[in-house]
């Protein structure tokens, strides 16, 4: 099994810094999903200058673990095994960016809608588009994009109609092996 990965987190795994490689899950039958103790994993960042690919065959050693989303995931491992010099927020920015969640219209209640709206009225003044975007995934907003400009319309929009009704996430899993 084939896995894409960033050039430069392939060439962090070849010097053995990276030691952790974690996927989003987007359906139980996907092939992320069923990797298990001992499939081996070839991990490619695409081709080299001679078009030959550049990859890394791996044997998974240790059961994979799933955690419910990428919060809880980077919770609980060593952040530097899996994204080598980050903080937790610029990790869970990288794993929010996949995009691999599924988005439905859900129903609100009238107290939520007035904390959420709260919550994203005093967003819209603080303009960090690192807090924006975590404070949308926990109201479970979707905005087009995770740009300041979206982020920062998406905000306005949810102030303006008090309530998030189509614009709430179903959360998909997500897991990680050593």
């Amino acid at each position: 099994m084939t896995l894409l990965l960033k050039r430069k987190f392939l060439v962090l795994m070849a010097k053995l810094i990276k030691t952790l490689e974690a996927r989003l899950i987007r359906s139980p039958t996907s092939y992320v999903a069923k990797i298990g103790l001992g499939s081996n994993v070839f991990l490619q960042a695409g081709n080299d200058t001679n078009g030959k690919p550049e990859r890394l065959e791996f044997e998974v050693t240790h059961n994979p673990v799933r955690y419910s989303c990428a919060s809880e995931m980077i919770a609980a491992v060593d952040l530097e095994k899996l994204v080598p010099g980050a903080t937790n927020e610029e990790a869970l920015h990288a794993y929010w960016q996949m995009a691999t969640t599924r988005w439905q219209e859900m129903d609100t209640n009238q107290t939520l809608d007035r904390q959420d709206s709260a919550r994203a009225r005093k967003l819209c003044k603080g303009n960090r588009p690192a807090a924006m975007e975590a404070g949308l995934r926990k109201m479970g907003v979707r905005p087009p994009t995770y740009s300041l400009a979206p982020m920062l319309a998406t905000l306005v929009k949810l102030v303006a109609a008090g309530s998030k009704v189509g614009m709430r996430e179903r959360h998909s899993g997500c897991e990680s092996a050593p």
